[in-house]
């Protein structure tokens, strides 16, 4: 069933729609973002991980794609699969989509999984990516459970 609504999804999103003059790429209409949202939260939640693979896949290509496109519904699933998926390579992958998604939430969460892992080599690849957001990261910012994140020392410390 999620396999034949993401080929809907896929021709929805190359039907024949106006084109933008610079980029290429075409414009989404409400029901075509109504029908990706629908689509990639189910198969985000889906028991066979090559259906999650391939959502966030999807989220990394659309937010390339369509930057303008509010993926913000995603980054919670996403989050979870970072936290307890059973495969190195699938928290990678939810690691570098959340990286793409560009959220607070997503970033707290790769940067928590950095410190806390299970695994040392998706330790390594959250840190990795959460030292390119120290650019994006305001010294102060504030995060959950009185945590600050200190971009110039690039560790988080305890407010209270």
């Amino acid at each position: 069933m999620n396999i034949v609504l993401a080929t809907i999804t896929y021709c929805l999103l190359v039907s024949s729609t106006p084109v933008y003059a610079m980029g290429g790429y075409t414009l989404l209409s409400p029901r075509q973002i109504e029908a990706i949202r629908v689509n990639v939260s189910n198969n985000l939640e889906h028991d066979i991980p090559e259906i999650r693979v391939n959502a966030m896949q999807l989220l990394i290509e659309l937010r390339m794609a369509y930057p303008g496109i509010d993926l913000d519904f995603a980054v919670i699933p996403v989050m979870r699969l970072l936290r307890q998926d059973a495969t190195e390579e699938h928290r990678i992958l939810a690691a570098m989509t959340l990286y793409h998604l560009n959220t607070r939430k997503g970033r707290f969460a790769v940067e928590r999984r950095a410190l806390y892992d299970r695994s040392p080599r998706v330790a390594r690849h959250c840190a990795r990516l959460a030292s390119h957001w120290d650019k994006h990261i305001p010294s102060d910012s504030e995060f959950a459970d009185g945590h600050t994140y200190d971009a110039n020392e690039k560790k988080f410390r305890s407010d209270g």
